[in-house]
């Protein structure tokens, strides 16, 4: 089992989104407090999205009001703080799990297109048996939520495998 050395920083802060479509917000939220950034919760940066146009351009929105957050928007709020982020499209499987256990934190995105449904998690631990596991702003509690790999390949894939990538402040013990 491979855990990620923010897992106990991130359980800590771990901030639940409750009946909202704000997963993306609410997974910035849990991880601001790992930079010293303390008292935003995804509830305000979900309305700070809300009036956001991103910083590509200024063009493009970061969010549908209310209701989808783009990896983009997620980058630039992130940016806004001062916190170094970037996005990553193909991302690789292989990729994913060598960076579990470094001084980066990844947040990544599945979907369900058919059910018109899309999710922010923040990747935070890998087992053989168990799959994938999240912190999950979905879920009130901070434990790790496991999905089986070859169903998070599915579901991660729908959206070309959606990554955003945040270098940590702390580093690996």
């Amino acid at each position: 089992m491979i855990v990620s050395s923010h897992l106990n920083r991130l359980q800590k802060f771990h901030q639940p989104q409750g009946q909202t479509n704000h997963c993306g917000p609410y997974a910035i939220a849990t991880i601001l407090p790992l930079f010293g950034i303390t008292g935003i919760s995804g509830e305000y940066l979900a309305a700070h999205f809300n009036r956001l146009s991103s910083g590509i351009g200024s063009i493009l929105p970061a969010r549908i009001h209310n209701n989808a957050t783009f990896p983009w928007g997620m980058v630039d709020i992130l940016k806004r703080y001062q916190i170094h982020a970037r996005w990553e499209i193909l991302c690789k499987r292989d990729l994913l799990l060598s960076r579990i256990n470094t001084n980066q934190i990844q947040i990544v995105l599945i979907s369900e297109i058919s059910k018109r449904y899309a999710h922010y998690l923040i990747l935070a631990g890998y087992d053989d048996k168990l799959g994938m596991g999240f912190i999950d702003p979905a879920y009130p509690n901070a434990a790790l939520h496991w999905i089986l790999e070859k169903k998070f390949m599915r579901l991660w894939s729908q959206l070309w495998r959606n990554c955003i990538l945040v270098d940590s402040p702390y580093q690996n013990p």
